[in-house]
């Protein structure tokens, strides 16, 4: 055990320092270690005494806070000032029951309600039983187009009430009353809606596009009582218009209970006046914010007699509101002149502009070479490679020339001699109005037009007119024009979705059943096994048979089996349906024998057998067909893909079996309108209207082209490809329609390149082969000339003539045939 205590203090003393051999011995450097242990052991009991305090102190803080959650004890310091403090816990919810009910926040429907963003004006138009078919129809006839809403209040229900007008009909028999209810009528309906609110009456004209321009330079914030002044400037002439602010009307509608009490019996604008002078105290002004009303009194005004007087007054033609009207006669001739005034004063507002611009250009970092005529229309449109060039369009009186790729002279008919039309008149009303009548037309030398996606349509004409200030000499000008583009306008339309159930007609003819079999099949694997929301109905169109013929063989017989065939197959439950037709003609025939089939509500589109159809594509174009045919707003005709003959633009075998879209593989072809989608109610209208029960003439689409009630869209759709084949053109239609189907299957045929390479291969071929057949003549006659000699009785071969088809003539010279050359840099 001894020896353990010592081995022990070797240890310590060699932690220290000290070897175990001399442990006696100091080191120097071990003596301020030990001298700080003797130090730290002296203070720290020479501190103790205070420690012991410093734990009672932590006693009495942990006595505190056991106090803090719910016991109550003394300060064990004895300090008087000491008082406790409970304070709460916070339960800590770990589970929230989701079947608590939850408050109900209640969401506007718009956006704008919940911002706090309202309309700015609403109207209301006093009027009777007696004055509103008259005085109530100028009105809204002038100013509804202008406003944010307008009602026709009157205390009395007419007996006819306008087409469109919208009327609220009070069944009270006091006429004084009128102003009130309409007041309340306000507040439980439009109360919060508008910024201003403009009372008047029917005897009332309003400029309202002025009046709408004043109102929106009128702060909201302001309290605007604005009108005529009347009655010592208290009150504001119902006659005159009376506007309030929404801060103004809310005073009033708040008490208008208390307006009941001071009702004028004969007066409208006095209990209306007495009632907003009531509630809110303040008289009317003619000014609103910093804009002031500018109004006429108008005395037996008689528009015939006055006009002649009034329209020299500067006041009058300010004037926004004018009062009272005599009569609607009145009303309309008054807003008849004032479209002029309007009319005049643009005018001037344009060229004030025009010279600004003049002026300020020659500051501009372009100078006046920057200015594009005319001013204030987007400059030409720049191309960027020689691909994007605008081309133009050459023309006379009577006809157009290289009009697109497909032709190269056409005879002027339809729109576009109403265009050319158009623009000569108004050609020579401005140089009219220039020259003061001192040219007439003669005739369009040169026409050129094109069309620029950023600014319109521009004309170049080359006009040969006689100058009547030189005996009728003739002379030559040129004149640039420009039909701007006008503003891109919304158009409101039905909401529409991708439900409707498509109906599709595939009429048929006994020529194209070799091309049914691809079809079937191909609809069967994109439609019915992938159950498409699709009906087809395939309408069998037997030719006319002669008198005392019959049929010996069906020839249908194929089709109707693979029906049947893929009937069962998919168990289709009556989604795929044939029907035998006779004495077909056109697609209005093929309506009219299937229209016991369909409903009313049914949405049809009629195809051909050489459609393709895919799983990718077909379900892409019929959703397109819902999208864009609207009932009763819109039926559509979508311009399908064309592709030219396999044999004819390919150069590879084998050819291939899906339509390729390219330039040179086919066409847009916009003469096709075989390929239509409509309700068939809309079908049903129109024919009613248009055609009579029996006619067998015309088509669906110009059925509806000539209906101006329903818009029909037109446009190209890349999912509908076409295959080739040769159209049967029936002779039995309309002369128009039969041109229209030769022409179609000439230029459905191939492309100008395709065709020309054909013609140049073939005429390489011919003359190869003529080489070769002459070559070989010469040679047998070489042969036999020598071997017998001349042929007896002077006889000798006949020369090969060469006989070429569709080659073209030799170039014409162009001053001979009298033809006006065209300089391409002044064209361009």
């Amino acid at each position: 055990m001894i020896s353990i205590l010592q081995k022990g203090w070797d240890l310590f003393m060699l932690v220290l320092g000290f070897p175990a051999q001399r442990a006696v011995c100091f080191r120097p450097h071990v003596l301020p270690i030990v001298i700080g242990l003797c130090l730290g052991i002296t203070i720290h009991m020479m501190f103790a005494p205070f420690l012991e305090e410093g734990c009672t102190l932590h006693l009495q803080s942990a006595n505190v806070k056991s106090a803090s959650h719910g016991e109550s004890h003394k300060a064990l310091t004895g300090n008087d000032d000491f008082e406790a403090r409970i304070v709460k816990t916070i339960p800590n919810i770990t589970h929230v029951d989701a079947s608590a009910a939850r408050p109900k926040v209640a969401r506007p429907r718009f956006i704008t309600t919940e911002l706090g963003i309202r309309e700015k004006l609403f109207v209301a138009v006093f009027t009777s039983a007696y004055s509103i078919d008259k005085l109530g129809v100028a009105l809204d006839k002038t100013l509804t187009n202008h406003v944010t809403k307008a009602i026709f209040f009157t205390i009395e229900k007419p007996k006819v009430i306008p087409t469109g007008l919208p009327t609220v009909a009070f069944s009270d028999s006091h006429n004084e009353m009128l102003p009130l209810h309409v007041l309340k009528y306000i507040k439980e309906h439009y109360a919060e809606n508008y910024d201003f609110y403009l009372f008047l009456s029917d005897r009332t004209y309003l400029r309202a596009d002025k009046y709408i321009n004043l109102v929106e330079h009128i702060s909201v914030r302001d309290d605007v009582y604005m009108g005529v002044p009347a009655m010592e400037r208290k009150f504001c002439s119902l006659e005159g218009g009376v506007l309030l602010s929404q801060s103004v009307i809310s005073q009033v509608l708040s008490r208008v209970d208390s307006c009941l009490g001071d009702v004028h019996p004969d007066n409208p604008s006095v209990t209306l006046g007495r009632c907003v002078h009531q509630t809110t105290q303040r008289n009317c002004a003619q000014k609103g914010g910093d804009q002031s009303l500018a109004y006429f009194h108008l005395e037996d005004f008689d528009y015939d007699a006055d006009i002649d007087r009034l329209r020299d007054d500067p006041a009058f033609n300010a004037s926004l509101t004018f009062y009272p009207m005599p009569d609607d006669i009145a009303h309309y001739k008054l807003h008849r002149y004032m479209c002029y005034v309007d009319l005049n004063e643009t005018r001037s507002a344009i060229q004030t502009l025009e010279r600004d611009i003049v002026q300020l250009s020659g500051q501009s970092p372009g100078g006046r070479g920057s200015l594009t005529w005319p001013l204030g229309v987007q400059p030409s449109y720049k191309p960027l490679n020689r691909f994007s060039v605008l081309q133009w369009t050459y023309f006379t009186e009577t006809h157009l020339y290289l009009d697109n790729e497909l032709t190269n002279i056409k005879e002027i008919t339809g729109a576009d001699r109403l265009d050319i039309a158009d623009i000569k008149k108004f050609t020579m009303d401005s140089l009219s109005e220039k020259y003061y009548s001192r040219y007439e037309l003669q005739r369009i030398l040169n026409g050129y037009r094109r069309f620029d996606p950023t600014r319109g349509m521009e004309y170049v004409l080359d006009l040969q007119l006689t100058d009547r200030n030189h005996q009728n000499a003739e002379t030559v000008k040129r004149v640039l024009i420009i039909r701007p583009l006008g503003k891109v306008e919304l158009v409101p339309m039905p909401y529409v979705t991708e439900n409707m159930m498509v109906n599709v007609i595939l009429p048929l003819l006994p020529d194209e059943v070799g091309l049914f079999g691809v079809f079937i099949d191909s609809y069967a694997r994109s439609c019915l096994q992938n159950k498409e929301d699709v009906r087809l109905i395939i309408a069998l169109l037997y030719p006319n048979l002669a008198a005392g013929e019959t049929r010996t063989k069906d020839l249908f017989g194929r089709p109707k089996a693979l029906v049947s065939d893929f009937s069962k197959k998919f168990d289709t439950q009556g989604k795929l349906t044939w029907k035998a037709l006779e004495n077909v003609v056109s697609d209005i025939d093929v309506m009219d024998s299937l229209l016991p089939e369909f409903k009313t509500d049914s949405l049809i589109l009629m195809t051909t057998v050489n459609m393709e159809m895919s799983t990718e594509i077909t379900n892409s174009y019929f959703n397109r067909v819902r999208m864009n045919t609207i009932k009763g707003m819109q039926v559509f005709f979508p311009m399908g893909f064309w592709q030219h003959k396999p044999n004819l633009i390919y150069n590879k075998k084998p050819l291939p079996s899906s339509v390729e879209v390219g330039q040179k593989l086919g066409v847009f072809s916009p003469r096709s309108t075989q390929h239509a989608s409509f309700y068939m109610s809309d079908y049903q209208t129109v024919r009613k209207l248009l055609l009579p029960s029996g006619s067998k003439s015309g088509d669906i689409f110009n059925m509806f082209l000539n209906y101006k009630n329903i818009h029909v869209f037109r446009a190209v759709e890349p999912n509908l490809k076409l295959k080739w084949m040769n159209l049967t053109c029936d002779p039995r239609v309309t002369t128009q329609k039969y041109q229209q189907c030769i022409t179609r299957n000439l230029e459905g045929l191939a492309s100008q390149h395709h065709l020309a390479l054909l013609i140049f291969n073939q005429t390489d071929i011919s003359k190869s082969r003529l080489m070769a057949v002459q070559g070989s003549k010469s040679l047998d006659r070489g042969r036999a000339e020598s071997l017998q000699g001349d042929l007896p009785g002077g006889l000798s071969l006949p020369l090969q003539s060469l006989n070429q088809a569709n080659m073209d003539p030799e170039p014409a010279d162009p001053v001979a045939e009298d033809m006006l050359l065209v300089d391409i840099k002044k064209r361009s």
